[in-house]
């Protein structure tokens, strides 16, 4: 990997910034877990597969941040009294992966914690999830159990994002507005990095949270060069396990901010000429600042 400087917009006192500025921000949910939520050793080794298809020498410095919500694992949280939810686990793992030489000190972000929402789900996704189990499941071996509990919890998943009765817009469009906020956040952060820096920031979190974003406020450019939506039937259902997509956060030479780029790792999801509608994010990452009246460090701890 390149020579490293820390993440940080304080490095050098005097150094020339915010030009030629790339922040990645890879949203990715958690790895495969058991039905009480821990994440599983299938997917830590499912992560760090996936890790390995990122070239470590485009990046400077690879920072992992995540939710901490569910049971904790045996990994430490950085300044926290916690270990690591499967979420953050999974984020960490991914940056582990992709350079096995660096020991990496990853953080909890609270808006990637659904947990911390005020709308509530506009669905019972424990009594939707048992709707599609068999009535024989609790007799069944673990590992039938295991392959039936997975597959009914991604098709609840499923169900829930493609809600769109008016509660359950104003519970996509908090959600949508929290990932709003952390990607204007690392915007403001690119004006303040060093000229030239390269940031891949794996983001750990879950669904039906990553999803809504999307929903809102991902677009195509046509042959004609207008931006059209991209439809909920191409987005397809909720993500899958480690399954992830790459917010490109980018500034000029002159350090004005460009468009956010967008891809997806699953070749099944949207391809082409992908992009966050900026006006859409900055109306998004309102309207949550609206709902958390917070002071702005406690809104992005961990974001740094």
């Amino acid at each position: 990997m390149k020579d490293r400087q820390s993440f940080s917009p304080d490095t050098d006192p005097n150094p020339e910034k915010g030009r030629n500025v790339r922040i990645v921000i890879k949203f990715i949910r958690h790895g495969e877990r058991s039905e009480d939520g821990r994440l599983l050793d299938s997917g830590r080794e499912d992560t760090r597969e996936l890790a390995k298809s990122i070239d470590k020498e485009q990046f400077d410095a690879v920072k992992a941040i995540g939710s901490n919500f569910g049971p904790a694992s045996d990994v430490e949280v950085k300044d926290g009294n916690r270990k690591m939810g499967r979420a953050l686990e999974t984020a960490h793992i991914f940056a582990s992966g992709v350079d096995e030489d660096e020991e990496f000190t990853s953080r909890a972000n609270d808006i990637l914690d659904p947990n911390n929402l005020h709308a509530p789900a506009p669905y019972d996704h424990k009594a939707m999830v048992k709707s599609f189990l068999p009535e024989n499941y609790d007799d069944l071996p673990d590992e039938e159990k295991n392959k039936l509990y997975k597959d009914a919890h991604q098709k609840a998943l499923s169900y829930a994002i493609k809600l769109d009765s008016p509660e359950a817009m104003d519970w996509k469009r908090e959600r949508a507005g929290a990932f709003a906020n952390i990607i204007e956040h690392y915007q403001k952060m690119a004006t303040k990095l060093k000229s030239g820096s390269k940031v891949l920031l794996p983001a750990g979190t879950h669904s039906p949270y990553l999803e809504m974003i999307l929903q809102f406020a991902l677009v195509r450019t046509n042959e004609d060069g207008q931006a059209e939506q991209v439809s909920a039937d191409e987005l397809g259902g909720a993500f899958y396990p480690s399954e992830a997509y790459n917010v490109e956060i980018e500034t000029d030479d002159a350090g004005a901010p460009l468009e956010f780029g967008i891809s997806f790792d699953n070749p099944e999801r949207p391809q082409g000429n992908l992009k966050l509608d900026a006006d859409i994010i900055k109306e998004l990452s309102a309207y949550y600042e609206e709902l958390h009246p917070v002071d702005k460090y406690e809104l992005n701890k961990g974001n740094e």
